[in-house]
């Protein structure tokens, strides 16, 4: 899986905070969507998907910690850490219950430390 972060902000996130709510989340988006479809490939082929990997307390990709997301959002400036999941973990979340009706795509979400 790609690092969602890098792919939409740059390694050096210069556009942190500078990208509207929702262009941004439509980023994360269309990634979250390409790991649907390669969840969909790997499951054709008989593999078996385990988990997918999150890194609490990320802004993107934590599971149910995260710190700095309305940063990121530009939203507001609490860099504290919230329980809730990073952006591209919610739209990841949101495109498998879709799916996972569809395709019977069982799959849990795994913290990386």
């Amino acid at each position: 899986m790609p690092c969602p972060e890098y792919e939409v902000l740059g390694l050096e996130k210069y556009d942190y905070g500078e990208i509207i709510l929702e262009p941004l989340r439509d980023r994360f988006r269309e990634i979250a969507e390409i790991v649907i479809k390669q969840i969909k490939d790997y499951l054709a082929l008989g593999f078996e998907i385990v988990g997918v990997l999150g890194m609490n307390p990320s802004p993107s990709c934590g599971v149910d910690t995260t710190k700095g997301k309305g940063t990121m959002l530009g939203t507001d400036s609490d860099t504290s850490e919230k329980e809730d999941s990073g952006i591209f973990i919610d739209e990841l979340k949101k495109l498998l219950m879709t799916h996972c009706k569809n395709y019977g795509i069982i799959i849990s979400f795994r913290l990386f430390y």
